[in-house]
This record gives C-alpha cells, sequence and structure tokens, in this order.
C-alpha cells in the first residue's frame, strides 16, 4: 500500500514538471500587462490594487532581468563556438 503513494507522487512530479509555464519571450507580457494595469489603478486611486501590481511588477521585472540574463550570457558562449563548463551554468 505504501508503494501505491509513491508512485502517486512520482506521477504528480511528472506532472508538475510536464505542465510547468515557460515563458519563450521571457516575462515581457507580464511586466506590461502589470504596467497597464497599474496605469489604470493609479487613475482609479485604489490604494490596494495599487500596492498588489507593484509587488507583482517588482517580482516578473526581476524574472524578466534573470531571463535576459541567462539569455546573453547563452549567446556569449554560443559565439565563442563552445559551451561553458559545469561550474559555469
Amino acid at each position: 500500500m505504501f508503494s501505491y503513494y509513491i508512485e502517486k507522487l512520482k506521477d504528480m512530479t511528472r506532472a508538475s514538471t510536464f505542465y510547468k509555464r515557460s515563458y519563450t519571450n521571457g516575462y515581457e507580457q507580464k511586466v506590461n500587462y502589470y504596467l497597464e494595469r497599474l496605469d489604470q489603478e493609479f487613475q482609479n486611486e485604489d490604494v490596494d490594487a495599487i500596492k498588489f501590481c507593484k509587488k507583482k511588477l517588482d517580482y516578473f521585472v526581476g524574472k524578466q532581468v534573470e531571463y535576459l540574463t541567462q539569455k546573453n550570457y547563452d549567446i556569449y558562449w554560443e559565439r565563442q563556438g563552445r559551451t561553458p563548463g559545469p561550474d559555469k551554468i
């Protein structure tokens, strides 16, 4: 019976990695969405909504910076005609 739960856990892990979202252009669309929404909330003068949008923007701008940094790093190594060593990833 215990092995049943182990198999279920493995299936859930596979499913969660399969359905994990990937943003092919980074997080630019999310950043733009929350920028537009923040502008709307400033016009509505809704303080709670402004704080919410700011929190989301902080998160997605950080993720976009990480994405662009990794992208530029990958492009650099591709232009060098080699791949980085395991300690450089």
